[in-house]
């Protein structure tokens, strides 16, 4: 049985919109439809969008990988990740990313149904992302890869890094866990019928 989930998510990050650079708190409501009934790999695949939003992109510059104060960046960020976008880093383009990119982490045990965005920036402007959309881009983007990596630098830490690396692989188990102890999210199975009281996530 397909079940219908929400969850809702913010992240802060700072923006280099050209030549202009300012913080920035976005608001996600991520709605998702079930598309297994193993529930280990819904935890999983929950624990994966949580760990993208909440450990990657959480402090993240947001940049267009064509800005041409990309390079100096590198340079001086030190261990802060730099998300490359093919385009200003406005609040739509980073949703369809979003978008695109947990489709691929959790691999078809989720249908990202709808994906709504907002931030500070625009207080009450959201935008509703539910196409996959392309980009035209030849070879498979990052935002379109199943791993961890949020630019197409080979000499990038996380492209060392995988899904086994943080118990997060299909495999993982009941060591599946996330780093940011409030967002933890766990499905349960069943629902009223069987005594479970209903998923809240």
């Amino acid at each position: 049985m397909n079940v219908r989930l929400k969850h809702e998510v913010t992240f802060s990050s700072v923006v280099f919109d050209g030549p202009v650079i300012f913080p920035n708190n976005f608001h996600v409501e991520i709605n998702l439809i079930t598309e297994t009934e193993n529930t280990t790999r819904q935890n999983i695949a929950i624990q994966r969008v949580l760990f993208f939003i909440c450990d990657i992109l959480e402090g993240c510059i947001l940049i267009d990988k064509d800005n041409p104060n990309l390079n100096k960046l590198k340079k001086i960020s030190g261990g802060t990740m730099i998300v490359e976008l093919p385009g200003e880093p406005r609040d739509q383009l980073i949703g369809i990313l979003l978008y695109h990119k947990l489709c691929a982490i959790t691999e078809d045990n989720f249908e990202i149904d709808t994906l709504i965005i907002g931030s500070d920036r625009f207080n009450n402007l959201s935008y509703t992302i539910d196409d996959f959309g392309e980009f035209g881009i030849d070879g498979t983007p990052w935002w379109d890869r199943e791993d961890l990596t949020i630019c197409e630098r080979k000499s990038h830490p996380l492209n060392k890094l995988n899904w086994a690396d943080i118990d997060l692989d299909w495999d993982s188990g009941d060591k599946v866990q996330n780093n940011e102890g409030n967002n933890k999210v766990e499905i349960l199975e069943g629902g009223p019928e069987i005594g479970n009281e209903p998923t809240a996530i």
